[in-house]
């Protein structure tokens, strides 16, 4: 299935707002990995977190704060709309630097004109309250896969609590960081009924070292670089799953999320693809929502 950008946005023009994001990006954050690049890995961070209760009652937006490997840190989840038992449920995670976190989630969701036949969640990551807090998030690598790692318990909780009262179909959903978000928790617990990762794959390594982030990364040597990849890329983790619930959406003319590696990376699961760059692909709202609502379609009569 190949959906089609707009015929005025050309292939040029689309890896230039990807370079174009990262310039701005470069003026306003800390280079990647300059506060470190040793890091315990992924499953260590997650084994470290504790989430006892996450109340579904209240349409709010819930705060928690959380004591992982790198300290205290800030995550939460918005409870949009009052929950109901006969509407499946979908957990969203917001983008690396969406502030604020609940953009996207508006944008593609469309909670106000309900687009969806179901209860929605928008979880925040840690160092997502401001726009400084995002670059203290990827300071290191430590910080990259404890923020990966504390969303990715979020949610968990939050999809026990709502099995815990509602017999239907829970997805998770995520873009970018969320889409990684997504995966890992395929990975890691597999509770979900179906995952949608958008304009993300499992080798996030290649996305610091071979994509147009690379120039907000900081100098680093080979030993630390390798430490950096052998950390961040779980391609062979995904191999060892069992992939039928996950559908991936993917951006032809990424520059970021490069489209033949992290094609690639979901070791053969067929992959839904659209034209367009990484952050024109993102605002590509229309496309993104038939996607996912394609999956919540198959959920339910599956």
């Amino acid at each position: 299935m190949r959906n089609r950008w707009p015929t005025e946005v050309t292939t040029g023009t689309h890896g230039w707002f990807d370079r174009f994001g990262i310039s701005l990006n470069r003026s306003i954050h800390p280079a990647i990995f300059s506060e470190g690049t040793d890091s315990p890995p992924f499953d260590a961070h997650l084994a470290s977190i504790e989430i006892n209760q996450v109340p579904l009652d209240q349409q709010a937006f819930h705060e928690i704060i959380l004591d992982t490997l790198e300290g205290n840190r800030s995550i939460g989840y918005l409870l949009r709309g009052e929950l109901q038992a006969d509407r499946p449920t979908i957990i969203y995670h917001h983008g690396i630097g969406e502030v604020p976190f609940h953009s996207s989630f508006y944008r593609l969701l469309q909670p106000n004109q309900l687009a969806f036949d179901a209860n929605l969640i928008a979880v925040r990551a840690p160092f997502h309250r401001t726009v400084h807090g995002v670059g203290r998030g990827t300071a290191s690598v430590s910080n990259v896969l404890s923020m990966l790692a504390a969303s990715v318990e979020l949610i968990e909780a939050l999809q026990t609590a709502i099995r815990s009262s509602i017999d239907q179909p829970v997805i998770v959903a995520g873009i970018s960081l969320g889409g990684v978000v997504s995966s890992l928790h395929h990975i890691q617990y597999g509770s979900a009924d179906r995952y949608v990762p958008i304009l993300a794959g499992l080798a996030l390594d290649d996305v610091f070292f071979n994509s147009a982030l690379q120039p907000l990364v900081a100098e680093l040597t080979d030993v630390q670089r390798r430490s950096v990849q052998h950390r961040l890329n779980f391609v062979d983790a995904f191999a060892e799953t069992n992939p039928a619930g996950v559908h991936p959406i993917l951006a032809r003319d990424d520059r970021i999320v490069r489209y033949p590696v992290q094609a690639d990376s979901f070791n053969g699961r067929p992959i839904v693809t659209i034209d367009g760059s990484h952050l024109s692909a993102s605002i590509s709202s229309r496309l993104l929502r038939e996607h996912l609502s394609n999956v919540v379609t198959l959920t339910q009569y599956t």
